[in-house]
């Protein structure tokens, strides 16, 4: 009987990887069961991971754009501070209760307040839009047209 030590290994092909034109799965013949939920789970995992990788990058890079990103983390900041949201960017102590109303905001502001920079904004963002996968893929699941 032959153990693993025993074998020669493969030379490498011209790329520098190993040949794995040969390899056989863990199990040949079986395929793994993934269901419609897990499969909207997993991708909305990937989705988050890109789109936060993208839009950290993207910040630490200096190219976000617009004022909006900083009116929305000065307004969080307010609320995680306890106080009513206002932006300096919009002018001095402009107050955004009713210009920039979004209560959901007073929602992130705990998260800011453990990690009080933009780019948790930028996470709870990806985190929300990659989320609403779940649903829109059961829902197209649930009426093939």
């Amino acid at each position: 009987m032959q153990s693993l030590n025993d074998r020669s290994p493969r030379p490498p092909s011209r790329t520098g990887f190993p040949d794995l034109s040969q390899a056989r799965g863990p199990l040949p013949g079986v395929r793994l069961k993934v269901s419609d939920r897990q499969r909207s789970w997993l991708l909305a995992g990937l989705l988050f991971t890109l789109y936060t990788a993208l839009s950290v990058r993207t910040h630490h890079r200096m190219l976000t754009t617009g004022y909006d990103l900083g009116i929305f983390e000065q307004a969080v900041r307010s609320y995680a501070h306890g106080h009513l949201p206002v932006s300096e960017v919009k002018g001095s102590g402009f107050p955004l209760l009713g210009d920039h109303f979004s209560p959901v905001l007073a929602l992130i502001a705990p998260v800011y307040r453990l990690w009080p920079t933009a780019e948790t904004l930028l996470v709870v963002q990806s985190a929300l839009l990659s989320v609403a996968v779940v649903p829109l893929m059961r829902r197209a699941s649930a009426n093939p047209s």
